[in-house]
């Protein structure tokens, strides 16, 4: 087909107003076509002269109505937004950023900056959503046990003391389960895994994995099961260099203390 004959076929659906005058800059060229049309979001959706709708769409089932969530990066840096609604709770196998896996998550496609704002729209069976700048995941936030995601959602660094408790991560395997919350210091010179853990009714135990990487010298808060009869206790499992676990349990009368700081075994 004769590139001319291309051009004028992708603009059938734009109603020209303005004449045409062809550039080698043929984004360019495009935008120009665009302005003026009676339906221009279908010219935005070439991602040519830009979208009129500001929202970052990171929906893989756009036949169910979405939840919507304004994200404030108050992280130092820039954060990529990632929804999971593939988490294994039996297993407690997370999602995994290789689009190629079944269990991968949905990445919005644009990051956040610092300091800056934006509403991110999310399948509706979204389990939870991850915050990651470059290659290290800054914090998870889990579906409220409400069952309703808030209109809003501040990111910060796990510990800060501005967005302690906002940013509490989500360890029950049973997010009906009565909870408590716990202040995790890692002073263990290692990074380390965070993993909740409780048993079902049969005594059979489930494991839910949480913070994926807890770095030396950060802290982070988490939310555990604090019925006893689950018989829950949190895992922390070094990375290498580290290696080996440890393992919290609560006290049978007090329960799990409100602070805790991780050190090697």
């Amino acid at each position: 087909m004769p590139p001319a004959t291309l051009l004028l076929l992708l603009l059938a659906p734009c109603a020209m107003t303005a004449p045409i005058s062809f550039s080698a800059d043929l984004p360019g060229l495009m935008c120009r076509l665009c302005q003026g049309v009676t339906a221009p979001q279908r010219c935005a959706t070439w991602g040519f002269c830009g979208s009129s709708d500001p929202r970052q769409h990171c929906v893989t089932n756009p036949g169910v109505a979405p939840i919507a969530i304004d994200i404030t990066n108050a992280y130092a840096g820039d954060i990529k937004v990632r929804g999971c609604n593939k988490y294994n709770p039996v297993s407690g196998a997370p999602c995994v950023g290789n689009p190629l896996k079944p269990n991968h998550y949905n990445d919005c496609p644009q990051l956040i900056g610092s300091q800056e704002s934006n509403t991110v729209l999310l399948d509706a069976d979204t389990q939870y959503i991850a915050f990651v700048s470059g290659s290290s995941e800054i914090v998870e936030f889990w579906k409220p046990s409400s069952g309703q995601w808030p209109p809003s959602y501040t990111v910060r660094k796990p510990g800060s003391a501005a967005g302690l408790v906002a940013s509490a991560v989500e360890c029950r395997v049973d997010t009906t389960s009565p909870s408590t919350l716990i202040t995790v210091a890692n002073k263990a010179g290692f990074a380390a895994k965070v993993s909740g853990l409780s048993s079902d009714s049969a005594g059979k135990f489930h494991r839910k994995d949480c913070v994926e990487s807890l770095s030396d010298g950060d802290q982070v808060q988490i939310r555990v099961d604090s019925r006893l009869t689950d018989n829950p206790f949190v895992l922390f499992s070094f990375k290498a260099p580290g290696s080996g676990s440890v393992e919290l349990y609560p006290d049978p009368k007090r329960g799990f203390p409100t602070s805790y700081q991780l050190r090697a075994a």
